[in-house]
């Protein structure tokens, strides 16, 4: 299962309806990110886009994300240019600490 196919499992089972606006985001932003990957053969392009669709209100908090979102873009072009056993499970991982990093950080601007 992707992780944008995981995403819409969570978000069919969750109740608050917060929650769910932010998962149809990621859910965007990720069904955006395997797009390009499958457009971009160079992880460079792919990373060049990749960093700056949305991840922070006008990404003007982004590079502060870098240091976990760069791993992440990495590991989702991996598994779409070449998919490996296990290759969904590092894009969760990613996923996750991404998105604890982004949480820890937008908390902030409340």
């Amino acid at each position: 299962m992707t992780l944008s196919e995981e995403l819409k499992t969570v978000m069919a089972r969750t109740q608050s309806v917060v929650q769910k606006q932010l998962l149809l985001e990621d859910i965007a932003r990720i069904e955006r990110l395997e797009d390009l990957a499958k457009a971009c053969p160079s992880y460079e392009e792919f990373e060049h886009q990749g960093l700056f669709i949305g991840w922070t209100q006008g990404d003007f908090r982004t590079p502060e994300l870098h240091p976990v979102l760069k791993p992440l873009l990495k590991t989702l072009h991996q598994a779409m240019h070449s998919p490996s056993d296990g290759a969904e499970e590092e894009v969760r991982t990613c996923w996750i600490t991404f998105n604890q990093e982004r949480s820890k950080r937008l908390v902030g601007c409340l």
